[in-house]
């Protein structure tokens, strides 16, 4: 398995895949998307060009390295959000902009491996509650992106950019479900997370509608 460069978007990593740590990670996504959890050890290893000694080298376990692999493709997109400072920044290309960040692990990956089919992200996802550790990273990345939210919708209202008489709470927690969702229909309706993302966004700004 031959892999120059690895190109992710905001956290936007470009590096040449020298490192035998690396080349693991970026074979065991290939097949966790394939097959799931139920990859071996061996296959992975075999696929990657490395060794047992290698492997374990790195990762004390495939749960520790599904987790590390998971966390790094899919968890990442929140890493960034200097963006919620800048006052030159409105309000509604914030919200845009936060959302936007939801799509980007999926986008990245569908790019990096275009040949894998849309439905295989559930052979990941399918997973997070079966594992103590990425299911708690699963939630806490829910709540930054909800927290996130929140805050510059607090800042909105103070500013009586949009209106007061609403649970900002509530509100965000439902859009982290709208996005969140689209997703999931985009995985197994329309194999398409750009028409997921073409459909949120267009549903998220009618509600700004109603806010400002």
């Amino acid at each position: 398995m031959i892999i120059d460069k690895l190109f992710y978007n905001s956290f936007i990593v470009i590096e040449a895949m020298n490192s035998t740590k690396e080349k693991i990670k970026v074979t065991a996504l290939q097949l966790f998307l394939e097959r799931g959890y139920s990859v071996g050890i061996n296959e992975i290893i075999e696929k990657a060009g490395s060794s047992k000694g290698s492997f374990y080298h790195h990762f004390k376990s495939k749960e520790q390295l599904f987790v590390e692999t998971v966390d790094r493709y899919f968890f990442s997109d929140l890493e960034q959000l200097d963006f919620l400072d800048d006052i030159a920044m409105s309000f509604r290309a914030k919200v845009i902009n936060l959302v936007k960040r939801r799509y980007i692990p999926f986008k990245a990956v569908n790019k990096f491996l275009p040949h894998q089919k849309m439905i295989n992200y559930l052979n990941v996802i399918s997973e997070y509650p079966k594992h103590k550790e990425l299911n708690e990273k699963s939630k806490i990345h829910f709540e930054n992106f909800i927290g996130a939210l929140e805050k510059i919708m607090v800042r909105a209202a103070e500013k009586g950019i949009i209106k007061k008489n609403f649970d900002i709470r509530t509100l965000c927690f439902q859009i982290g479900l709208l996005v969140d969702g689209s997703l999931v229909d985009a995985i197994i309706m329309h194999h398409s997370i750009s028409k997921a993302e073409e459909g949120c966004l267009s549903a998220v700004n009618q509600l700004l509608d109603l806010l400002e």
